[in-house]
């Protein structure tokens, strides 16, 4: 019967972390080629980046210089993540689902941020195009 939870617990981990990841991965995929675009489009109709605009363009600069480095640093993490869902997840089910919904919100927030930055970039670039 034990043998039957631990691998079901290593099942769910393992659901957990591929999920973590492709949150993560969905945040430095728009990073590395939707922000470029944006920053393109501003800087072709020379118009002024918005102030909430700026941090995300610099993260996307940062991101596309040291993207491995990103990686690597992302891979170990990732691992632990799963450890760590592994251990509240033997102190009770309840705290696996909490560590599980805690680390969504992170990744959820920067690509929310990101999407946001740029959308209100984007209506402020269209809003100056039809003046």
């Amino acid at each position: 019967m034990e043998l039957q939870s631990v691998r079901r617990g290593r099942g769910s981990a393992v659901i957990v972390v591929v999920a973590h990841t492709a949150l993560w991965c969905i945040f430095f995929w728009a990073l590395i080629s939707r922000v470029p675009i944006y920053e393109q489009r501003f800087r072709d109709f020379q118009i002024k980046l918005p102030f909430y605009c700026e941090p995300v363009i610099a993260l996307s600069h940062l991101v596309h210089a040291y993207f491995y480095l990103f990686m690597l640093l992302f891979a170990p993490l990732l691992v632990l993540d799963g450890v760590m869902y592994l251990f509240f997840r033997r102190r009770g089910r309840a705290w696996g689902v909490l560590w599980a919904l805690l680390l969504f919100l992170p990744p959820l927030f920067a690509s929310a941020w990101v999407f946001f930055g740029l959308f209100l970039a984007e209506a402020k670039l269209m809003e100056s195009l039809s003046r």
